[in-house]
């Protein structure tokens, strides 16, 4: 099936689990499409047999790409059998489906946010209609997947979530305790961005509460610029457990594998509702207990008991780090339940085995071209 895909980003360098739209790419070409990509020229994607970049690069006159004409130079090169597009391009990739007679697969994410506003305003009513009448919808996750249902789709492919280890057992190997100076206590790790909403003050608090009861442990906490660090260090002392709290600044993406091999438990503190953390499924196949904060929507992210829940608090923090602390049995039952569920349901080859249907759901309908979209009767979900 030629496939048009347009996406401004497929990649994401901050990201700890692998970039879903950089899966869905070599996916599509694994499973024997031709793809076409229109994406920002920053983009490292080159082509090769089964794929063809068609790169935006910025217009000279002004400060937005040049992406509507690029993608419809690659439609008319091509011309595609489905177009699937990110929330920031729906309404240009109805256009050209509707052009080229092509199936329409609305894909979606977290919200986008690299079209400007006044273009995702313009076209915000009409994502609603799109996917009621489109044949297929791609959903990275389950809290997208349950909002194209909200909305009324006919088909969900609902993509899983990855870990960037594969098969990799990370085995530590005790530089972090070396470069910390610590002889004794378990590590607890987090790693993301510093701030009240990404959970770093109910994190350092949770220390706090857990080493009030005796629990032996150390907060190391990856993440931020100087003045985040230089604000939780304060934090931390304030409290007392300046010499538990571990503030070592940004860490790559590219080597959180040696990261998570020195924790002793891993920690997602973020509270943003119905979000999946950047390395969630990454921390899950690590082989190390995953203690995370009771976000609205965490608990679709994998099946029960994969990892440990607590309240969003310094209390539930807290105690749940100092049960995880007092028992290597219970540390042992969750490092074995979150590498059964990555196993299971959050590979890349589970990812793929969910795009199967893909060409065959699409075939199923009549195209969503303009004329259909125009009347109403034709968007009946």
């Amino acid at each position: 099936m030629r496939t048009l895909v347009l996406a401004t980003r497929i990649s994401d360098p901050t990201r700890g689990d692998p970039a879903p739209w950089g899966l869905l790419v070599r996916a599509l070409g694994e499973l024997g499409h031709e793809v076409h990509l229109v994406c920002d020229a920053s983009e490292p994607t080159r082509s090769h047999a089964s794929l063809t970049v068609h790169a935006v690069h910025p217009q000279r006159t002004g400060v937005l790409p040049a992406f509507a004409p690029r993608a419809a130079e690659a439609a008319k090169r091509c011309e595609p059998e489905c177009v699937l597009a990110d929330r920031d391009h729906l309404a240009l990739a109805w256009m050209l489906a509707g052009r080229s007679d092509a199936s329409l697969v609305p894909v979606l994410g977290e919200p986008g946010t690299s079209a400007p506003s006044w273009s995702r305003g313009l076209q915000a009513p009409f994502e609603g209609r799109i996917v009621r009448g489109a044949d297929a919808c791609v959903a990275f996750g389950p809290a997208q997947g349950n909002e194209a249902r909200a909305r009324g789709a006919r088909h969900v492919i609902e993509l899983p979530g990855v870990s960037s280890l594969g098969d990799a057992r990370p085995m530590p190997n005790g530089w972090l305790r070396s470069h910390l100076g610590l002889e004794s206590g378990l590590l607890a790790v987090s790693w993301g961005e510093l701030s009240p909403e990404a959970g770093t003050d109910i994190f350092i608090e949770g220390v706090k509460v857990a080493a009030d009861s005796d629990a032996d442990i150390h907060a190391v906490i990856l993440g931020g610029d100087q003045t985040s660090i230089d604000r939780y260090e304060a934090k931390a002392q304030r409290l007392g457990i300046e010499q538990r709290v571990h503030l070592l600044g940004t860490w790559p993406a590219a080597k959180l594998g040696t990261l998570v091999a020195e924790a002793d438990i891993l920690v997602e503190p973020s509270l943003r509702a119905n979000t999946t953390p950047n390395a969630f499924y990454t921390f899950l196949g690590s082989g190390r207990p995953v203690l995370v904060a009771e976000a609205p929507g965490r608990h679709r992210l994998v099946s029960q008991g994969a990892c440990v829940f607590a309240p969003p608090d310094r209390l539930g923090i807290g105690h749940a780090l100092g049960e995880l602390v007092s028992s290597e049995a219970a540390r042992e039952q969750s490092s074995a339940a979150g590498l059964n569920c990555v196993a299971e349901q959050h590979t890349y080859d589970a990812f793929r085995a969910e795009l199967e249907p893909l060409a065959r759901t699409v075939g199923l309908g009549p195209r969503l071209g303009p004329a259909r979209l125009k009347h109403p009767e034709g968007l009946r979900a």
